[in-house]
């Protein structure tokens, strides 16, 4: 229905933790991430893998819901520690 949103929280990487959501849909949003400089540094192979694996799936989820797009968020992790201006 127009003007509809419906949001889910899952774990992406859990298999099968997307097979619930039923179509159509217009857009995904996919929000999932590790975040944490601590993370990153401790486990980066882990931090990608998961990334990669969470946009694969909700990917795959846009493709079998017939969405028109998928809307990709990043954390602020991508932008460092700041600048000074």
């Amino acid at each position: 229905a127009e003007g509809r949103c419906e949001v889910l929280e899952a774990d992406v990487s859990a298999s099968g933790a997307l097979e619930p959501v039923r179509g159509p849909a217009d857009v995904v949003v996919h929000l999932a991430a590790i975040v944490g400089v601590a993370a990153v540094e401790a486990e980066p192979w882990r931090v990608v893998s998961e990334s990669l694996r969470g946009t694969l799936a909700a990917l795959e989820l846009a493709a079998r819901l017939g969405a028109r797009a998928v809307l990709f968020a990043s954390s602020s992790e991508v932008w460092g520690a700041g600048v000074d201006r």
